[in-house]
């Protein structure tokens, strides 16, 4: 690659411009080991999702540099000959979802911004005033609320902490928060006796807001790094356990870019603090919904050794993705993180495993083939991954 090029690259993923991706397309690579995948983040390759099981990966890549990787990785497939073109179709789809839903509650017909979301949270807040309460966790590093709810009917319950949208451009793991919450108010309501529920369905909101105006794609957080101009922390190498290990970006360009040290990113100190105040030592189970590939997994991240308490979670995970099966008939990957897509360290569900001792932490991938998948594809991938999660509530 030439170093005009890289930097042409660089500036336009850093400074987080009105983006255009009409110059990119995402290709899946098969017979890729975990070497070739750090290799294409080594060259500030934009990595989608990976599968370790079985050996591919998805990359954007620039069109100048595109007949290079085809010829260098020869099982390719072209998912997306032209990315925005892509995110033209999700976005102008979103936005009559949207409007065909003005006036109406929300019904996880589209993918909702920010302040949409807060607003449902409020309303919901409202409407079942005894059950549920406010959770602030405190201000972004854009000086954005980041909120959830809390919803029980026993004030003595563990806590069963679910956060989404770490990672700004995984859009429908927002919607499957607020469904998951909704389906506790509505339908589940008995294991609201069980557990405090605090589920909070954007975490990255400086990305997620980004993601809506300006960079569809953009996964970071807002972050200014000091001496570049490259901006974001990604908020899953971020945590404390496994902090700087294998598959965490020293680069601030990068996209996995680790931060400064563990909780140099604002919004994993939020929540680090917030269940610091108020739930260390009553802290039954932690979960981190992604997207996408369909993953149910466990740690460790940081190393392919398996936790001390990895046979108790897998007992969880194997029945698990068969709920999660006997909804679509979707089928989801499931083992530990390092060992099902690859080393990613300082992770979340590493951290409240190794932190706190919480059996089980789990990170989930929603089921997808990108990161703009259709509206129409809301509820069902809620619905299966709610089976899942209900599993692992009833058998904890």
């Amino acid at each position: 690659m030439s170093l005009s090029l890289f930097l042409a690259i660089a500036i336009t993923l850093c400074l987080g411009q009105q983006t255009s991706y009409s110059d990119y397309s995402m290709v899946r690579f098969f017979g890729i080991n975990e070497t070739d995948v750090f290799s294409f983040y080594d060259a500030s390759l934009d990595v989608w999702a990976t599968n370790k099981l079985e050996g591919w990966a998805d990359v954007m890549i620039h069109k100048d540099l595109l007949s290079n990787y085809l010829k260098q990785y020869p099982q390719n497939q072209i998912v997306l000959e032209n990315v925005q073109t892509e995110i033209d179709r999700h976005l102008e789809e979103n936005r009559l979802a949207s409007e065909a839903a003005v006036g109406q509650p929300y019904a996880f017909t589209f993918f909702p911004t920010n302040t949409q979301v807060n607003d449902w949270l409020t309303k919901t807040e409202t409407d079942y005033a005894g059950t549920v309460k406010r959770v602030d966790l405190g201000v972004s590093n854009g000086g954005v609320a980041i909120r959830g709810l809390n919803l029980g009917t026993n004030p003595s319950a563990p806590l069963f902490f679910i956060h989404c949208t770490i990672h700004a451009r995984e859009w429908i793991s927002t919607t499957t928060c607020c469904y998951i919450i909704e389906q506790l108010l509505t339908v589940d309501t008995n294991l609201l006796q069980y557990y405090n529920w605090v589920i909070v369905p954007v975490l990255n909101v400086d990305g997620y807001i980004f993601s809506h105006t300006t960079t569809r794609l953009w996964r970071k957080n807002r972050q200014a790094n000091s001496g570049s101009t490259c901006v974001g922390t990604d908020l899953n190498r971020n945590f404390q356990v496994g902090w700087g290990g294998p598959g965490a970006d020293t680069n601030p360009c990068g996209e996995t870019y680790r931060g400064t040290g563990a909780f140099s990113g604002t919004e994993t100190q939020r929540e680090r603090d917030y269940i610091d105040r108020n739930w260390s030592g009553n802290f039954a189970v932690y979960v981190d919904i992604h997207a996408y590939g369909g993953y149910f997994m466990s740690p460790w991240g940081y190393t392919t050794s398996l936790p001390d308490s990895y046979d108790l979670m897998n007992e969880l995970m194997v029945p698990a993705v068969a709920a999660i099966r006997a909804i679509n008939g979707r089928s989801y990957y499931y083992g530990s993180v390092a060992n099902t897509i690859y080393q990613a360290s300082g992770g979340s569900n590493d951290w409240s495993y190794g932190e706190y001792g919480v059996i089980p932490s789990f990170a989930l991938e929603c089921a997808g083939t990108n990161f703009t998948p259709p509206t129409s594809m809301i509820e069902p991938v809620a619905r299966e991954v709610w089976a899942g999660i209900k599993y692992v509530a009833l058998n904890s």
